[in-house]
């Protein structure tokens, strides 16, 4: 999150993987993110407007949102470490694989119909 909004360089790389043709359509996303307050959330919904016009398909829930200042969450290493932001994060990651399997795996069976 940058200034509430997407930072630059990852507005840099989508603009780069989307300029000659658009690489990502049709590919399921997630989005995590940790920032102060409101910023992450702020930004993931940017995102969520930009892979709209990308035909990303985004998963929507569970929603990953951790407040990076609310207490220790992350160790001096930047390693997430709070009980609770880590289940979050692995239960979405969870959560996103069989997303991923069922959004590419319907893809297939449309690009196989007549």
């Amino acid at each position: 999150e940058y200034n509430y909004g997407v930072p630059p360089v990852t507005s840099n790389v989508i603009a780069w993987l989307s300029n000659q043709g658009n690489v990502l359509a049709g590919k399921p996303a997630v989005l995590m993110g940790a920032g102060g307050r409101m910023g992450t959330s702020r930004m993931q919904y940017q995102l969520r407007t930009m892979a709209v016009f990308l035909d990303l398909h985004v998963m929507n829930k569970p929603e990953v949102c951790i407040n990076a200042f609310a207490g220790p969450v992350f160790d001096k290493e930047g390693s997430l470490v709070g009980k609770d932001e880590l289940e979050l994060v692995e239960r979405a990651t969870a959560s996103f694989a069989a997303f991923a399997r069922a959004t590419l795996a319907g893809k297939a069976a449309g690009a196989a119909a007549p």
